[in-house]
């Protein structure tokens, strides 16, 4: 296959229709949906760690079972999306639930705000947005008083209840409008609260959080299932008091084992299609004539792969091909995957680095290459010290 028709890998990427048409790689998580059916649960909390593809599977979600209105109420085919995919040929019994229901899509990320002033607002911005993208159901049949407290929320002029019951009610004003019952996907519903308790509002956040939670999820009849997917496992005594219908999916749990992060088999089949370990070796061949000529040993030149945004598994499949130096650029990215990659590797900082970080990498990398003031210089030699190691910096 020529380097011009690989497809591209997707960086940033959050919404499977945008990978899908845009013609970007894409591991095939879509089988996900057949043992989702397969396993009829009413409420769903998946937990995952970072970069574990979440935010995609939850649009892989929505893109499959929503029937999507635009701004008129005309329908929208996303039919496109899944027709080369694993769900395609699972047959009738999973496709005929394939754009059958209105959908609900609430991420509460914006909500890591320093206070809960700002936080409440923007989870209230969320969910305006949320009733402003289904406003097309104020024109059909609603009494009079329902049509009101619709656009009261979707102007952002509604009281607190409001809001703390906004996707019960816009669950079954979507009920009502399509004649099915709304699946309402949630993501990273861990981050008000997880937020809120280290900057000293857990209360009053966990308040609203089970309000919102509770009205929708619980003895809700416009609730075909829902959805919740975050990094932490919140007790179900904070947000989720008397949801008796509540199903957790740990990343140790078997049954949706392969449906985030990639597997063994799905990671030798990327390094295949781009030709990783063939490529590796080219790499090295290039950097060894070239030592040649200019009068130098390879073994004086350093290979580093550099693997920002990369996932844990690539990382490892990339060591064992015969990489040993790998680079990141943000450090929360380097204590993300510390762990979970290979030991014996040399981890190199190539990115930016803050005074206040040093302490969280001063005993995770083996060289620093982006020393650029005298601060920075004074904190890493001072967390060497008390670290009790040297630390090679460029």
């Amino acid at each position: 296959m020529s380097e011009q028709k690989r497809k591209p890998i997707p960086i940033g990427y959050e919404d499977i229709r945008e990978v899908v048409r845009a013609g970007y790689y894409y591991v095939d998580k879509t089988l996900t949906l057949r043992n989702f059916l397969e396993n009829h649960a009413k409420v769903t909390l998946f937990t995952r760690p970072r970069r574990f593809g979440k935010t995609l599977n939850q649009s892989m979600f929505r893109r499959f079972f929503e029937d999507e209105r635009d701004e008129k109420g005309l329908p929208v085919d996303n039919r496109d999306i899944f027709a080369e995919l694993a769900i395609s040929r699972c047959g009738e019994e999973y496709l005929k639930h394939q754009q059958q229901y209105p959908v609900i899509f609430l991420s509460l990320k914006a909500a890591k705000q320093p206070n809960f002033d700002l936080a409440y607002a923007s989870l209230k911005d969320e969910i305006e947005r949320e009733y402003r993208r289904h406003e097309y159901v104020v024109d059909g049949v609603m009494k009079p008083a329902d049509r009101e407290r619709f656009e009261r929320i979707a102007l952002g002029k509604g009281e607190p209840v409001d809001y703390a019951r906004g996707l019960d009610f816009l669950s079954v004003c979507l009920a009502k409008y399509h004649s099915h019952k709304t699946v309402i996907l949630i993501d990273e519903y861990d981050v008000p609260l997880e937020n809120a308790y280290f900057h000293g509002f857990y209360d009053e956040m966990t308040g609203f959080i089970r309000s919102l939670f509770e009205s929708a999820l619980k003895t809700n009849e416009a609730l075909e299932f829902a959805v919740i997917t975050g990094c932490l496992r919140i007790s179900k005594e904070s947000i989720f008091t008397g949801l008796n219908n509540l199903q957790i999916d740990s990343v140790m749990g078997l049954h949706y084992s392969d449906a985030f992060g990639f597997t063994e088999d799905e990671v030798r089949a990327l390094l295949s299609y781009y030709h990783l370990e063939e490529n590796l070796a080219e790499i090295k061949k290039r950097i060894a004539d070239a030592a040649v000529r200019s009068g130098r040993s390879a073994e004086d030149v350093t290979l580093i792969a550099v693997t920002k945004t990369h996932p844990v598994e690539a990382i490892n499949e990339a060591i064992d091909c015969g990489v040993t130096d790998i680079g990141e650029n943000k450090v929360q990215e380097i204590m993300d995957k510390y762990d979970g990659v290979k030991k014996g590797v040399r981890w190199h900082l190539i990115g930016h680095l803050q005074t206040n970080k040093v302490k969280y990498i001063i005993d995770r990398v083996d060289m620093i290459q982006s020393l650029d003031r005298d601060a920075l210089a004074e904190e890493i030699s001072r967390r060497a010290v008390q670290a009790n190691r040297v630390m090679p910096a460029l």
